[in-house]
């Protein structure tokens, strides 16, 4: 029965009530959509803000095998203002390898396999015919395949991947991690790098701090009322280095969670303003390592080259790879049937590499000024 107002619904409302059905349906799966391709796409973006560099030597490596990064900072002092323990561009040109590590990632591990080469190694270097410290393949004319092949050779491992970065950009990526905690036993100091720790505990370095303590090589502690002066020097730099990748890792991952796609694609924006990778290298694997080194439950476990003291016949002060002791070490780094490119000269492309060149010109006022704050204790939990 009918009251006032009422109406009896007609066949036409009854089929054009499930309408809206289908409608709400198509929202809800383009939303879905959006979430899922915009990440997609800002990282593609991203991706292609890389600096690409051509490197002979550096072969992918088989579907589904472990990849070997080839890892190295440059000293360059390009997008660098004068400074009192890095000089500048003027005072110390050109650019040699500064720090040299190889990592290993495998497919779905949750363990990283990373080896620091000494910079003062000496070994044959690719295409001059003569011996010398490895941080000098890569100056000058094709530098970049120069270090990779003497590493290939003089180490008997391949080259899957490579990723440069400069002081400049080294400092970047540390401070938009917010800084990186590490513990220190004892103050510290390094008067050449310009590294000064004053108190015992967990100190968040920021980016010129970092890069002190990753280039200090006369590192002292106060140990006993008096500075006393790490004899290791290289070896002992080579060690710090690690210690920090592993502190990288661990924060990154505990701060960072990588997880979703968002977070990804924050560190894919600090490393394609920062970073030269190899031609090749495609936006699945940068974002499959940046999962695997920074992702929660990654073990990064490093390892030190064996190496001993030498006096080359001029005179020079080198480390010697200490060949049957390294061969444990090295077989970490190899995939069965696999072997190094034979020995041979470079490809003729003896152009000097261009290193990214990042100025402060270029970033934002608010990535300048901006203050890393204190971090949680917990992080620096198991350092101590």
């Amino acid at each position: 029965m009918l009251v006032d107002g009422d109406r009896q619904p007609s066949d036409s409302d009854r089929l054009a009530r499930p309408r809206s059905r289908p409608r709400f349906r198509r929202w809800v799966i383009a939303g879905l959509a959006a979430l899922i391709v915009l990440p997609l796409l800002w990282g593609l973006w991203r991706y292609l803000q890389f600096d690409f560099a051509e490197v002979p030597g550096v072969d992918p490596p088989a579907e589904g095998e472990a990849a070997n990064w080839l890892l190295v900072g440059i000293d360059s002092r390009a997008g660098l203002a004068e400074d009192e323990f890095l000089g500048s561009e003027g005072i110390v040109p050109g650019a040699r390898a500064d720090t040299i590590m190889v990592i290993r990632v495998e497919p779905d591990a949750t363990n990283v396999e990373l080896i620091s080469i000494p910079r003062d190694l000496w070994l044959p270097i690719v295409g001059t015919g003569e011996p010398g410290r490895i941080n000098g393949a890569f100056n000058g004319g094709g530098g970049r395949e120069r270090l990779v092949r003497t590493v290939e050779q003089g180490l008997a491992i391949n080259i899957h991947r490579y990723a440069e970065i400069n002081f400049f950009g080294f400092q970047e990526m540390v401070d938009a991690l917010g800084g990186v905690p590490v513990w220190f036993d004892t103050p510290a100091r390094d008067v050449h790098s310009g590294l000064d720790i004053v108190d015992v505990g967990c100190h968040v370095l920021t980016g010129p701090q970092a890069l002190a303590f990753a280039r200090a090589r006369q590192f002292e502690s106060f140990e006993g009322g008096e500075w006393r002066l790490d004899p290791t020097a290289d070896i002992g730099r080579t060690s710090r280095q690690r210690q920090f990748i592993s502190a990288v890792a661990s924060s990154a991952s505990g701060r960072v969670g990588l997880s979703g796609l968002t977070s990804v694609n924050g560190l894919l924006s600090v490393a394609a303003d920062n970073m030269v990778v190899a031609e090749g290298t495609g936006l699945s694997d940068l974002i499959d390592t940046l999962r695997t080194f920074a992702g929660g439950g990654t073990q990064v476990n490093t390892h030190a080259l064996p190496v001993q003291d030498t006096v080359t016949t001029g005179g020079a002060q080198v480390l010697e790879l200490r060949a049957g002791e390294a061969e444990g070490v090295l077989d970490l780094f190899r995939t069965p049937g696999e072997t190094p490119p034979a020995a041979e000269g470079l490809s003729g492309d003896l152009a000097v590499p261009e290193t990214r060149l990042v100025t402060d010109a270029d970033l934002g006022e608010d990535r300048r000024s901006e203050a890393v704050a204190g971090i949680a204790q917990s992080e620096c939990a198991g350092l101590g």
